[in-house]
């Protein structure tokens, strides 16, 4: 949590009197701060006073790794406990629950206090609807494997009150945050933080930044914060604002996502504290998490609403409530063609503010999750994955790119089979993304002169047999600039080359990869190994790489290498041959420029 006001929970002026009393005492309602002022036994060290007893620790473990603090969460019954789904999740897929565990009662996490209590987990249920590549239906509940024992640090939180669920109860009121993330120093804190924040219409979000917020809000998400610096961070995610009424705490949000800045000296990614952070709704998942816990006091859910039967939660229960037309705000980009004159409030997954995703090489602001490092992966809307079936099952062979609603550019070395699929909008093939579509191929035109002992002209038009549909998540690249498809335009600039190739594991993976390649001239490239590139070099390709080690594998045919300019990104090579996977050599891609004419004849 970055800020320049906060107050570190030791600091609290407390005026509230508290009698402590020895050993548990009796839970009779949530939300209720029982004990605000009480001195922690620790270990071999003094832990200052303690405060907010509903706030979870999550920790990840990987391999054989000691386990890493990487989120909040808040405990909402004696084996439950709220947290955002990309915090229990990977690129999409739910982690195991063996390398999980959650600390409960605990203020500094850099000390060994006797106030805490450690657990593993026995299920994780992320949000079925949850999509990792806008964060929309951000919310997951960690079930402990042993009840939490409630005592004066540790204390369950109250859900939202089942009849005030409209977003206006909580606009302009202050939340409180809380949360062990990143501080203005560049660290984790190991202090518990908090700061208060203010909730912000969604009108006032988006006209804030309209094409980040306009593209990930819905309605059940939110904005809050102050955008002066005080902003969270992450290691904040999954954590709650709640707020008081009457001495009683409601959870109303959970910390998911903010927008990214460069750092300009380390330039890596962080948090933005100047933008609005976005929380996800729960009074928008009430009947979800009423129907998948067993809360052991009334108190904590408040509600007069019956839950809903198992059989009902599915993506179709959620029907959001598009109760307003807005007027585009001032300035809002009109002009820019990203927006039209008038628009509606998105809908989670398929969101349809009018933004129109047709325009090529746009990515949409990436959003970023609040968690102590990350480990999601980028998206790239315009990747394809071609698959080959054999004996009737589909099997990944290639990467394509779209370059329109029905055209797939890929290597005519990816086509060399009978019986195609094509599915777009995906991160991770191991996994169903409810961001997909699949397509059936109604032709595959290879190029006419494709010589595959050589692997000239490598190129190939997949022609789907619907239009693919295009939104946040599948998009066309732009194609080169014919006045511009001379070699040395991109020599010595670095692109990106995306793909599910094999990794220096020997084992293809699930996960879209990414690396960047500089080009080099085909004097450098026949240099490097006469043998190897003297005859597979000529006009209409090119060489690229590093020469280290990264390089593209089986796998990664087929795909594309982009170049960005001005927020723009344009294909000028396809991946048509590699050394061995991990080796020194140059990947030749085929050079798209060469072959505009063709493939606008074509598509």
């Amino acid at each position: 949590m970055k800020t320049s006001q906060l107050v570190t929970i030791c600091q609290l002026q407390l005026i509230h009197v508290f009698l402590q009393i020895e050993g548990q005492i009796q839970v009779s309602a949530c939300g209720q701060l029982y004990a605000t002022n009480l001195a922690i036994r620790v270990t071999n060290g003094f832990s200052p006073n303690h405060h907010w007893p509903w706030h979870a620790a999550i920790y990840h473990q990987i391999g054989q790794s000691a386990p890493t603090y990487k989120c909040g969460g808040t405990l909402i019954s004696t084996k439950s406990v709220l947290t955002a789904a990309h915090c229990v999740s990977v690129n999409n897929a739910q982690m195991d629950v063996e390398t999980v565990t959650v600390w409960l009662g605990r203020l500094n996490l850099a000390i060994k206090e006797d106030s805490g209590q450690w657990f593993g987990v026995s299920e994780i249920l992320v949000h079925p609807d949850y999509n990792s590549i806008d964060y929309v239906n951000d919310i997951s509940i960690i079930t402990l494997s042993t009840d939490a024992t409630f005592n004066d640090y540790v204390q369950p939180i109250c859900l939202w009150k089942s009849d005030k669920t409209d977003l206006s109860e909580v606009v302009g009121k202050m939340g409180t945050v809380i949360g062990w993330g990143l501080t203005q120093n560049g660290a984790l804190s190991t202090t518990l933080q908090e700061a208060n924040y203010p909730v912000v219409d969604l009108l006032t979000c988006i006209k804030s930044n309209p094409l980040f917020f306009g593209s990930i809000l819905t309605e059940k998400s939110f904005c809050a914060g102050n955008r002066n610096g005080t902003g969270l961070c992450q290691g904040d995610s999954g954590g709650s604002i709640t707020f008081e009424e009457k001495g009683i705490y409601y959870i109303r949000g959970l910390v998911s996502v903010g927008q990214e800045k460069r750092n300009p000296i380390t330039q890596e990614f962080d948090c933005d504290s100047t933008q609005y952070t976005v929380f996800t709704d729960v009074a928008m998942f009430l009947p979800w998490i009423i129907g998948k816990t067993t809360m052991e006091h009334e108190e904590n859910i408040n509600s007069s609403a019956p839950a809903a039967p198992l059989s009902e939660y599915n993506s179709n229960y959620f029907t959001p409530r598009v109760s307003e037309l807005f007027s585009p705000p001032e300035n809002y980009g009109c002009s820019t063609g990203v927006f039209c004159s008038s628009w509606q409030f998105p809908r989670p997954i398929a969101v349809n503010m009018e933004i129109d995703f047709s325009i090529c090489g746009q990515l949409s602001l990436r959003p970023m999750p609040l968690m102590a490092h990350s480990y999601d992966r980028r998206h790239w809307p315009w990747h394809a994955a071609v698959y080959h079936h054999i004996d009737s099952n589909p099997t990944y062979q290639c990467g394509g790119t779209v370059i329109s609603s029905k055209a797939i550019l890929t290597a005519a070395h990816c086509v060399q089979v009978e019986l195609i699929s094509v599915s777009l909008g995906r991160l991770n093939l191991g996994v169903d993304e409810n961001s997909a579509q699949t397509f059936q191929v109604a032709e595959v035109i290879v190029h006419p002169e494709y010589d595959d002992v050589n692997s000239h002209n490598d190129i190939a038009i997949i022609k789907l047999s619907t239009d693919a549909i295009f939104d946040r998540y599948v998009r066309p690249v732009c194609l080169w600039n014919s006045t511009n498809t001379d070699l040395s335009e991109i020599v010595g600039k670095v692109g990106t080359v995306v793909g599910w190739g094999e990794t220096e594991a020997i084992k293809q993976s699930n996960v879209l990869q990414e690396a960047t390649f500089p080009v080099v001239s085909h004097y450098t490239c026949r240099q490097s190994d006469g043998k190897v590139f003297g005859d597979l070099l000529y006009e209409n390709n090119f060489c690229a790489g590093h020469r280290n080690g990264t390089n593209t594998c089986n796998g990664d045919g087929g795909g594309s290498i982009t170049f960005e300019e001005n927020g723009i990104h344009y294909i000028r090579g396809i991946v048509a041959f590699g050394g061995l996977c991990g080796s020194s050599f140059y990947d030749v891609f085929t050079d798209v420029a060469k072959y505009l004419t063709w493939i606008k004849d074509n598509q």
